[in-house]
């Protein structure tokens, strides 16, 4: 017992050294931290067919610890959806949901946590247009889409890329790559308003569901430094090809069709918000809360709510689901926590 207390010093000492944050190893000589606590999780919840995402893993002792060199296994619900790997990435196969599931052993400890991940398909290409009969060809291409996702990172007090430019329902995350920032927006602003603090390798996304420029900057630094959003208008025709000379006119490509909403989505709970702030499901879908972080949430309805109501207080690590049968907005918010806001958007 006095070597592995000894090891186990060398160890923390190790850690510490290395910027471990106090992380408590798992040990390979019997003695093992006590798991109480175990969750999987990532901020976007959704992966595009062909896409992969990387599952966040959080185990923690009882006094709220982090225990280093989790190694849980994986599987999916479905793998015709999604393939998950040993080390927690996730493939979209096929448009659809499919549950990952996740189980870590600790000692004699074995806790399973569950992650719901929707695959989105690919939007149809747009047709396209007829070739006219004359050698003119017309002289305008068609304008690519715009992204649905974009991600700025905070590094040497600065936002990089400084402009991004999304489709209206697209989502921006920030991530602080070498200290906390925050964003704090000097006109229009998203669902959920303002970030507050975001701490390094801590997430926050934001989603803008109306067209415009959104600008900010990062109070904690005096505004020196900030960034802008460019949300184009969602189903913008691509320009028409020109004229050919002669009286026969081309066909006007085909405008895209919006793919359809996703029947599931995920949130979770990183530094006292909802993230994604708004999500949008199809009618008769389901939201599902997973409650990460260190503090306990809940969902209180504005107004309009859906089969179950209000999810009460849950402790971290929990999980809550309403499903959607009417289409319409939900907005929500955690009493616990002033401004943790979010939406719902269900599509008929």
């Amino acid at each position: 017992m006095q070597l592995r207390s000894l090891i186990a010093l060398a160890l923390a000492a190790v850690l510490a050294a290395c910027g471990g944050g106090g992380a408590v190893p798992i040990f390979t000589d019997g003695g093992q931290p006590a798991l109480a606590a175990f969750s999987i999780t990532h901020p976007e919840g959704a992966v595009p067919v062909g896409d992969t995402l990387i599952m966040q893993v959080s185990a923690r002792t009882p006094e709220g610890e982090e225990i280093a060199g989790a190694e849980p296994t994986f599987s999916s619900s479905d793998a015709t959806v999604a393939t998950v790997d040993a080390a927690g990435v996730v493939r979209g196969l096929k448009a659809g949901a499919a549950t990952i599931t996740a189980s870590l052993t600790v000692g004699a400890v074995t806790k399973t946590a569950t992650y719901s991940v929707a695959v989105l398909a690919a939007p149809t290409p747009p047709t396209q247009p007829t070739t006219p009969t004359t050698p003119t060809t017309p002289t305008q291409p068609t304008q690519p889409a715009a992204p649905s996702s974009a991600t700025v990172t905070g590094i040497d007090d600065a936002f990089t890329p400084a402009s991004v430019t999304i489709a209206a329902g697209g989502t921006v995350t920030w991530v602080m790559d070498d200290e906390e920032h925050d964003v704090t927006w000097t006109g229009a602003a998203p669902a959920g308003g303002n970030t507050g603090r975001i701490d390094r390798d801590e997430p926050v996304s934001r989603t803008f569901t109306q067209a415009g420029t959104y600008t900010y900057t990062c109070s904690r630094h005096d505004g020196e430094h900030g960034g802008t959003v460019t949300v184009q208008a969602a189903g913008t025709p691509p320009t028409n090809p020109g004229t050919p000379t002669n009286p026969t006119t081309p066909t006007n490509p085909t405008t895209p069709t919006n793919p359809a909403a996703p029947g599931t989505a995920t949130v979770t709970t990183p530094g006292e918000t909802f993230s994604p702030a708004s999500v949008t499901i199809a009618a008769g879908g389901t939201v599902t809360w997973q409650f990460t972080g260190s503090t306990r949430h809940n969902v209180t309805f504005n107004g309009n709510a859906p089969t179950g109501g209000n999810i009460p207080d849950t402790d971290a690590g929990g999980s809550a689901a309403r499903t959607f049968a009417a289409a319409g907005t939900y907005g929500y918010s955690c009493t616990r926590h002033s401004g943790m806001n979010g939406t719902v958007v269900v599509q008929p």
